[in-house]
């Protein structure tokens, strides 16, 4: 029970963070969602002619695709995070 409250408090404070024009690089961002969740990858994706491109990952197998990911969200502006 304490850890998924630490875990929902992390979460909160990351899209806090995020929602307000974002302090956090994404660098720190995707660093942050792998420890906090203890996953084996995350990545901030961006849609390229070519596919995509990452602007940001963290852990040993982070994703290349959103489809490559158990989890995914992609906005309309084409930016993406990937969780692994």
């Amino acid at each position: 029970m304490a850890r998924s409250q630490t875990e929902t408090e992390s979460l909160a404070r990351l899209v806090a963070d995020a929602l307000a024009g974002g302090t956090m690089a994404p660098a720190e961002l995707v660093v942050a969602l792998r420890r906090t969740f203890d996953l084996e990858g995350v990545a901030r994706l961006r849609r390229a002619d070519a596919g995509c491109e990452t602007q940001a990952a963290a852990g040993l197998t982070p994703p290349e695709n959103p489809e490559d990911a158990p989890f995914s969200t992609m906005p309309a502006d084409g930016r993406c995070l990937a969780l692994a």
